[in-house]
Protein backbone atom coordinates (compact mmCIF):
# COMPACT_ATOMS: atom_id res chain seq x y z
CA UNK A 1 0.00 0.00 0.00
CA UNK A 2 1.17 3.46 -0.82
CA UNK A 3 2.01 5.89 2.38
CA UNK A 4 0.26 9.31 1.50
CA UNK A 5 3.37 11.19 3.79
CA UNK A 6 6.65 9.77 3.11
CA UNK A 7 8.30 7.44 5.89
CA UNK A 8 11.52 10.06 6.77
CA UNK A 9 14.18 8.36 9.19
CA UNK A 10 15.86 10.50 12.04
CA UNK A 11 19.20 10.38 10.78
CA UNK A 12 18.93 12.80 7.21
CA UNK A 13 21.92 11.49 5.53
CA UNK A 14 22.15 10.28 1.48
CA UNK A 15 22.22 6.10 2.56
CA UNK A 16 19.86 6.85 5.36
CA UNK A 17 17.04 8.09 2.54
CA UNK A 18 17.93 5.87 0.04
CA UNK A 19 17.62 2.76 2.33
CA UNK A 20 14.36 4.17 3.78
CA UNK A 21 12.87 4.76 -0.04
CA UNK A 22 14.03 1.10 -0.51
CA UNK A 23 12.46 -0.63 2.68
CA UNK A 24 9.06 0.86 2.60
CA UNK A 25 8.11 -0.62 -0.43
CA UNK A 26 7.60 -4.30 -1.05
CA UNK A 27 9.91 -4.61 -4.19
CA UNK A 28 12.71 -2.51 -2.28
CA UNK A 29 12.31 -5.10 0.88
CA UNK A 30 12.53 -8.26 -2.23
CA UNK A 31 15.62 -6.58 -3.48
CA UNK A 32 17.20 -6.13 0.00
CA UNK A 33 16.14 -9.37 1.30
CA UNK A 34 15.00 -11.64 -1.34
CA UNK A 35 11.78 -12.87 -2.80
CA UNK A 36 10.50 -15.49 -0.30
CA UNK A 37 7.99 -16.97 -3.24
CA UNK A 38 11.42 -18.31 -4.89
CA UNK A 39 12.42 -19.94 -1.99
CA UNK A 40 11.71 -23.38 -0.37
CA UNK A 41 9.39 -23.33 2.32
CA UNK A 42 11.23 -23.02 5.12
CA UNK A 43 13.54 -20.56 4.02
CA UNK A 44 10.44 -18.85 2.81
CA UNK A 45 9.21 -18.51 6.49
CA UNK A 46 12.29 -16.88 7.43
CA UNK A 47 12.97 -14.37 4.62
CA UNK A 48 8.73 -13.47 5.17
CA UNK A 49 9.29 -12.73 9.02
CA UNK A 50 12.27 -10.34 8.05
CA UNK A 51 10.02 -8.93 5.34
CA UNK A 52 8.01 -8.20 8.35
CA UNK A 53 10.33 -6.53 10.54
CA UNK A 54 11.83 -4.55 8.41
CA UNK A 55 8.15 -3.18 7.59
CA UNK A 56 7.54 -2.71 10.90
CA UNK A 57 10.33 -1.21 11.91
CA UNK A 58 10.43 0.99 9.44
CA UNK A 59 7.05 2.37 9.99
CA UNK A 60 7.82 2.69 13.62
CA UNK A 61 10.79 4.99 12.92
CA UNK A 62 8.84 6.86 10.40
CA UNK A 63 6.19 7.73 12.83
CA UNK A 64 8.94 8.82 15.48
CA UNK A 65 9.92 11.59 12.86
CA UNK A 66 6.57 13.09 13.43
CA UNK A 67 5.81 12.54 16.56
CA UNK A 68 5.97 16.07 18.11
CA UNK A 69 5.43 15.02 21.86
CA UNK A 70 9.26 13.68 22.45
CA UNK A 71 12.04 15.63 21.58
CA UNK A 72 14.95 14.82 19.11
CA UNK A 73 16.74 13.05 22.09
CA UNK A 74 14.00 10.76 23.21
CA UNK A 75 13.04 10.05 19.69
CA UNK A 76 16.92 8.86 19.03
CA UNK A 77 16.63 6.73 22.01
CA UNK A 78 13.02 4.88 21.18
CA UNK A 79 14.56 4.49 17.63
CA UNK A 80 17.56 2.50 19.47
CA UNK A 81 15.57 -0.36 20.76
Amino acid sequence: MFNAQPIKPLNNTPDTNAFFERATIPTGRKVMLGDASKLPQLAMNHVNRAHEALENGVSKIGALHFDETRTEVAKHVVGKK
